[in-house]
């Protein structure tokens, strides 16, 4: 099975599609290269680039549970923390609900093929956060 996934994953590129690198590169350094961009590593300290972006957003295992983090781009926290670089990075102006939502929506289509294995949503904004247990997800217990 190992040699035919490299195999899939050049067939499944179009004759207009052009990998960034042109080096042949093993599978293992694309995907430590995609998990640098986008796993556990990737820059959390990045302003959004637009308003209907989110800063940041992670799918985790967070205390056993497969937790989505996301951080939304809203308006500016009204605190200036000496150890917290949230506030540099947000805007300025208020963003509406709207673009708000469609940071979330952004999310749950980038994360289309792991929505099912969500235990957990941490919705922050420059300074808060929230998390909610999905619905039907099962109850801890405590002892």
């Amino acid at each position: 099975m190992s040699d035919i996934l490299p195999s899939l994953l050049v067939e499944r590129r179009t004759s207009t599609e052009q990998p960034k690198d042109p080096a042949p590169r093993d599978l293992a350094s694309q995907v430590d290269d995609l998990y640098d961009r986008f796993g556990q590593r990737k820059d959390m300290g990045a302003a959004s680039q637009a308003p209907n972006l989110p800063h940041y957003f992670l799918l985790r295992t967070f205390l056993g549970q497969n937790d989505l983090l996301v951080i939304l781009n809203t308006k500016r926290c009204r605190y200036q923390c000496a150890f917290c670089t949230l506030p540099a990075k947000s805007s300025k102006s208020w963003i509406p609900d709207a673009q708000v939502t469609a940071q979330f929506g952004h999310v749950v289509h980038e994360l289309k093929h792991a929505l099912s294995v969500i235990d957990r949503v941490t919705l922050s904004n420059e300074g808060r956060s929230s998390t909610r247990r999905r619905s039907g997800a099962p109850r801890s217990t405590r002892s």
